[in-house]
């Protein structure tokens, strides 16, 4: 795979490039619901508004406009996607607008409710109306992303212009990243400014390089009127795209500086960097200007971040760092929806792995020890571009990888350059055989994302006939309201541990057309039918309203709701369930097939385990052997009122009946004085759930006869079955057979 001669297959091989991206691009934006990207639904109202007054947004307070915070935006983005959509009926856009109460926003651990807006059959293809509009608009801006994937090659092949492949993997690899993709394929100012700043950086590496060339007399080139016009142009539509392209005429004023030192002519500075600030000013001065009348101030930053919220504080410590660190990699390589779909952990950790690679291989520097002063640029707009992104990390909430985007040049640049030294030099002529592997692993990374990850995020629940039911499901044949009728629910585990997620599906169904959106509850309840995790919303994890429900078909509404870090177990977990209207908190009544009404349903049962390192401290050990599903390895006795009696028990099998535990307390005739029966754990931990091996914790408060007298007693242990009281056997460590079936525990008692 040698780069010789090898420009005119890179130039085709780029065309194929560009065409799989548009595919992919397609692709993700028929994947993604509309409104379902960071801000879309506030860019897009910005468009909106230019369709519907003909003039620019005034910001207002918070929550005040649909626009939000975008209102304060440069408006060159939304006038090109204003202008491309002019034609399509957008009458619809509000009617569109149907907010999840309860969307996931920024959280990618809790895997409910990632749509931000609920979904209908009225953005199905063939789109129309406002849902066509925001594709179109989706559209324009892969353009600008395909226009950045052509100038990342054409920026590296001017930097290296003896190395096509080079420009080539770094091109592919810039086109492949999924968020990339994501992005490129969103309502969104996003696009646009990176495809200006990649074309900003290519103008001004040429620029560098023609002006510190050398002509006849030993005179140096001119930057030129042209090309100083053209800069000049190019920032200042960056300047109307996004606040942040004026740090492209910093970078530009200091490659001026740069060029005027090396050439010893401050007249360079002068006069071309004049041409250049003069241009800009007249094409984004008036935005600035307007500012200034509207707000009191250039930027509108203020503005900006007070409709954001702003950051609530910054912790600079080295626990938030790496947060920070972890949110920018995942925001960076490939964090969807509204900040709340992620990828397998382990495609990052693979992603890690090969950029560790090729850092290692930059160290190297393999036959690239003169990287030039193009490499020179594009490492300055880099670093230019991460100190803005640390200094806006401090006034919001979260970094964001998307951010880094317009230095995406010098970032596919380092990667190529480093995995291109990856393979030992005795194989120079396959040197970029690894880079060109990445970027297919990228691609194909890219093609799986909108189907494997990102679609079923936002997919709605199944619709069922009532015989296609599933098989084993517990039948609840509950109605609420003589509206909804509950078939039963089933969850994906029997066992989940606090702090992870368990995955609920309830099969629901209309019985007539429903006329309000209710909400669904589940919650989870430990021990002392305690909740300890719950899930509010429309069913579908928000994606089903009631109201869409078509009735005589059963709904398969799946929720996932998190157990409690803090929840105390092993417990028999249940699952609650209920139907209420959310803005009059009325709860509609459920009635069991009896026709009784309940005051709790319990639609699913499972095993909440001990937390992972929960470790049991056995006070006082002692080993006794009860029937063959569990011994009494310890016990502890809890002085007070009431006196608490704490016993370990180690089950040895799972019990095929109930049992329930007896705790005597005997005097000296073993007369019984006080007793604490009841099954283990107070019955939140029945046996049936015991598995063999595991440590059980089992505390009995006694009840103590009033007429007991002060002195010393013993306790008295054992199980018994609860259909006719028969105990279990009792045997000692030898296996000895204990009188009565009982254990008696070797302490005293002290009644007062």
């Amino acid at each position: 795979m040698s780069s010789r001669n090898s420009l005119p297959q890179a130039r085709l091989s780029l065309v194929l490039v560009l065409a799989a991206f548009l595919i992919l691009g397609i692709i993700y934006s028929s994947s993604v619901p509309i409104f379902e990207k960071p801000d879309e639904l506030f860019h897009y109202f910005f468009v909106q508004h230019l369709l519907d007054e003909r003039s620019l947004p005034v910001m207002g307070g918070p929550g005040e406009h649909l626009w939000e915070q975008e209102g304060s935006q440069p408006p060159l983005y939304y006038t090109l996607a204003a202008l491309v959509t002019s034609w399509v009926d957008t009458s619809d856009a509000r009617e569109l607008l149907w907010l999840n109460p309860q969307r996931n926003l920024g959280d990618p651990e809790n895997p409910g409710n990632k749509n931000f807006t609920v979904h209908t059959d009225r953005e199905t293809r063939p789109y129309r109306g406002t849902t066509l509009a925001v594709h179109i608009a989706r559209w324009l801006s892969l353009l600008f992303g395909a226009g950045t994937v052509i100038l990342i090659y054409v920026i590296v092949q001017q930097v290296f212009p003896a190395r096509p492949l080079l420009a080539l993997s770094a091109a592919a690899t810039g086109a492949f990243i999924p968020q990339f993709l994501f992005i490129r394929t969103s309502v969104s100012n996003d696009s646009l400014i990176t495809f200006l700043a990649a074309l900003t950086l290519l103008q001004l590496i040429r620029i560098a390089a023609g002006t510190l060339a050398r002509k006849k007399g030993n005179e140096p080139y001119r930057c030129g009127w042209r090309a100083c016009s053209a800069l000049g142009i190019t920032i200042g539509l960056a300047a109307l795209t996004k606040l942040s392209g004026l740090a492209l005429l910093g970078l530009s004023g200091l490659i001026f500086c740069w060029i005027a030192w090396r050439r010893r002519s401050w007249r360079i500075l002068l006069t071309d960097g004049l041409i250049v600030g003069g241009v800009t000013a007249v094409i984004a001065g008036w935005w600035f200007v307007r500012n200034l009348q509207l707000y009191g101030s250039l930027d509108g930053i203020d503005l900006h971040l007070q409709a954001m919220g702003g950051r609530r504080e910054l912790a600079l410590t080295a626990e938030s760092a790496w947060r920070e660190l972890i949110g920018l990699r995942a925001s960076f390589w490939g964090l969807f929806g509204w900040f709340g779909i992620l990828m397998p952990e382990w495609v990052y950790q693979v992603i890690d792995l090969l950029t560790l690679v090729g850092v290692i291989g930059l160290a190297r520097r393999r036959n690239g020890r003169n990287w030039g002063q193009g490499t020179a640029i594009t490492l300055l707009w880099l670093a230019l571009v991460l100190i803005s992104l640390l200094r806006w990390t401090t006034m919001v909430e979260g970094s964001q990888g998307r951010l880094l985007f317009p230095a995406l040049p010098g970032i596919a640049l380092l990667l190529a350059l480093g995995w291109s030294n990856v393979l030992p030099a005795r194989w120079k002529s396959w040197r970029y055989a690894f880079p060109l592997g990445v970027a297919g692993g990228l691609f194909v990374l890219s093609a799986v994302v909108p189907s494997r990850i990102i679609a079923p995020a936002y997919a709605r629940p199944q619709l069922l006939d009532v015989d296609a039911l599933p098989a084993g499901l517990s039948r609840k044949d509950i109605t609420f309201g003589e509206r909804i009728y509950l078939h039963g629910c089933q969850s994906d585990h029997a066992l989940v541990r606090p702090g992870r997620v368990l995955a609920v599906t309830c099969y629901w169904e209309a019985l007539a057309p429903l006329t309000n959106d209710y909400f669904t509850y589940h919650h989870l309840l430990g021990r002392g039918l305690e909740p300890v995790g719950k899930e509010h919303g429309y069913p579908g994890s928000g994606s089903f309203p009631t109201t869409l429900w078509p009735s005589g078909k059963v709904i398969a509404a799946t929720e996932w709701i998190r157990v409690g870090t803090d929840t105390v177990g092993p417990a028999l977990g249940r699952l609650s369930v209920g139907v209420y209207h959310p803005e009059t908190d009325i709860h509609l009544e459920p009635v069991n097939s009896l026709g009784h009404s309940l005051e709790l349903v319990v639609a699913a049962e499972f095993k909440i385990a001990a937390p992972a390192r929960q470790s049991i401290t056995v006070a006082n050990p002692i080993h006794y052997s009860v029937g063959d599903v569990a011994n009494l390895v310890g016990f502890e006795i809890k002085q007070g009122d009431p006196l608490r009696v704490v016993l370990i028990w180690e089950a040895t099998a799972v019990p095929l009946t109930h049992y329930s535990v007896f705790v005597h307390l005997l005097d000296e005739s073993g007369a019984i004085v006080g007793q604490g029966d009841g099954p283990p754990v107070g019955g939140d931990y029945p046996t049936h759930l015991w598995e063999p091996g595991e440590l059980i914790v089992d505390e009995h408060k006694m009840v103590i006869d009033p007429d007991a007298q002060q002195g010393s007693y013993h306790l008295a242990v054992g199980w018994y079955q609860l259909e006719d009281g028969i105990r279990l056997p009792v045997r000692d460590e030898e296996g000895t057979p204990q009188s009565e079936d009982r254990v008696i525990l070797p302490a005293v008692v002290e009644l007062p």
